[in-house]
């Protein structure tokens, strides 16, 4: 019986539009799941947008660089995006409530350009999962509503990912 190689991109298989979400105990599994979802991206010629904490930027970078991407020439050429959750949010939050222009004008404007640029954008955020942990379940869902509906206008694939500890403890 004949069987088929494993994929070297297990997320190759995804098409655009898709929306998936990572729930994780652990940052090391989460960075994992990145190296495979951004990298793997990246390594076949997509864009990968991270939107995340500084620590989780940080250790993917450290990551990516391990399994041979070269980090700053990726970033330099605008291929790899990486920008601060919690600042983002910031932007575009008014009232504590996501504004729908701003998310598009920040985020959505993102996506356009790295998509004329690459073809192809893979996405990672986690700013629903911190308004969620930050007590804000109302915004949160708005904000993940936010990203359904950019995702009827332009093509990308999202990965959301929500720290399982901090919902379990309403932290």
């Amino acid at each position: 019986m004949r069987t088929n190689p494993p994929s070297v991109d297990p997320w190759a298989e995804l098409g655009e539009r898709e929306h998936l979400v990572e729930f994780y105990d652990d940052s090391h599994d989460l960075i994992e799941t990145l190296d495979g979802f951004i990298g793997g991206g990246l390594r076949g010629s997509s864009a990968g947008i991270v939107i995340a904490t500084r620590e989780h930027i940080e250790a993917l970078d450290r990551q990516l660089a391990a399994s041979g991407i070269d980090v700053a020439a990726v970033r330099q050429s605008g291929q790899y995006i990486t920008l601060e959750a919690a600042g983002l949010l910031q932007q575009i939050l008014a009232n504590g409530w996501p504004q729908p222009d701003l998310f598009r004008i920040k985020v959505g404007s993102l996506i356009d350009k790295a998509h004329s640029r690459w073809g192809s954008v893979r996405a990672f955020g986690e700013m629903v999962g911190l308004l969620w942990e930050g007590g804000a379940p109302g915004a949160a869902l708005r904000l993940e509503s936010l990203w359904n509906d950019l995702a009827h206008t332009q093509a990308f694939t999202l990965l959301c990912g929500y720290d399982v500890g901090q919902l379990r403890n309403g932290d």
